[in-house]
């Protein structure tokens, strides 16, 4: 089983301050990454399961994990932690709000005062206003922010879960040579971090070599590689719950002239935005500051944030953007990560998961930046 009873003592005395702190009487919980931290279950990421996992934590209780019939055995035999309600198995999305509404109202008896939710359709959200006298009470927001601040613990799980993901880089990275596909270069990470340990990759691979690159495809393709490509890797694992993703970009064979010029702009942008994580940073200098050393190298501008937090989600509290406003604490877990994507020259980009602390950053992704296109 991948979960830790250590974890879980966390999580839950993060939730019962948070409770707390707000004066919330519960917590409906909707978002599969909000429901494995408060109650551990492992959700099955599939087309029939996706949506059905809900959990309410109520004060001094065990949590109550509302999922499909068909794990009832599954949960009472090992995630004896939680209490167990049952859904149908296999229905269509937002066909059972009314179910699910009287099953948690029926958790919320008798309780008047505010109970908070994450995030939750109309229909549910109606049901549950039909079905109870409590007043529902949107946190997501700080749910996040709860999250983001990490404890010892969870940073040294991101920490193994980062080395997950190199396994699965540096697979990546043997299997490169002229004529494979990007799709097989995906299945290469994939079965090496699942074979090492790892619970699941963090997300899809996204594998895009020379033009594909360029134009920052986000998906691998049946594209083969041919000597003078720039490969962008970006792929990740889960273990124990949570995500480490990050990104090299790969060479096979020389770079061209042109390339060589455009990674060195990025690799400088890059270490400028590692340079500036420490607490008390706001996000959206940091995010400015990485995009002028782009464009004072006389680069175009790349359509994407410069980076995020990253925990039991891929994307965590704080998204670091032009406009972002928080500010960086010690704790917080953070990914960086600018590129350049130019047709007809190529496309790079770095990625590397940081903890933030008193002292600076503290890199959890270690491998190394290709040597051949200038990496240091």
């Amino acid at each position: 089983m991948f979960n830790s009873e250590e974890l879980r003592t966390e999580r839950r005395g993060k939730l019962d301050k948070l409770m707390e702190q707000l004066g919330l009487e519960a917590l409906v919980l909707t978002r599969l990454e909000n429901v494995r931290y408060a109650t551990d279950m492992r959700p099955l990421h599939s087309i029939f399961f996706v949506e059905e996992y809900l959990a309410v934590v109520l004060r001094r209780e065990r949590p109550f994990l509302l999922a499909s019939e068909a794990d009832e055995q599954f949960v009472r035999d090992k995630v004896p932690w939680v209490q167990w309600r049952g859904l149908p198995s296999f229905t269509p999305s937002g066909t059972i709000v009314d179910l699910q509404g009287r099953l948690i109202g029926d958790l919320l008896k008798g309780r008047a005062g505010a109970v908070g939710y994450d995030s939750m359709s109309v229909g549910l959200l109606e049901s549950l206003v039909s079905a109870s006298a409590a007043r529902f009470v949107n946190v997501g927001l700080d749910i996040l922010k709860m999250r983001a601040i990490k404890t010892a613990l969870e940073a040294d799980v991101i920490e193994r879960t980062a080395q997950f993901a190199e396994i699965g880089m540096d697979a990546v990275r043997r299997a490169l040579r002229p004529g494979v596909a990007e799709f097989q270069l995906a299945a290469e990470g994939i079965y090496a971090m699942k074979k090492a340990g790892a619970e699941a990759e963090s997300h899809m691979p996204a594998i895009r070599s020379g033009e594909n690159a360029a134009r920052q495809q986000r998906a691998e393709s049946d594209r083969r590689i041919v000597p003078g490509d720039a490969v962008i890797v970006d792929l990740g694992a889960r273990y124990l719950g949570y995500s480490a993703e990050y990104c090299r970009t790969m060479m096979l064979g020389r770079p061209t002239a042109p390339l060589r010029a455009l990674y060195k702009v990025l690799f400088d942008a890059f270490s400028k935005g590692l340079e500036m994580i420490k607490p008390g940073v706001q996000t959206g200098d940091l995010d400015r500051a990485v995009r002028n050393v782009i464009s004072q190298g006389g680069y175009p501008d790349y359509p994407h944030a410069t980076g995020h937090g990253i925990g039991v989600a891929n994307g965590e509290y704080p998204t670091i953007t032009r406009d972002s406003q928080p500010v960086l604490e010690e704790g917080m877990v953070v990914c960086i990560e600018p590129g350049i994507y130019v047709p007809g020259v190529g496309g790079v980009k770095e990625e590397d998961v940081v903890l933030v602390t008193h002292s600076g950053p503290k890199l959890l992704t270690r491998t190394a930046y290709d040597p051949v296109l200038g990496g240091n």
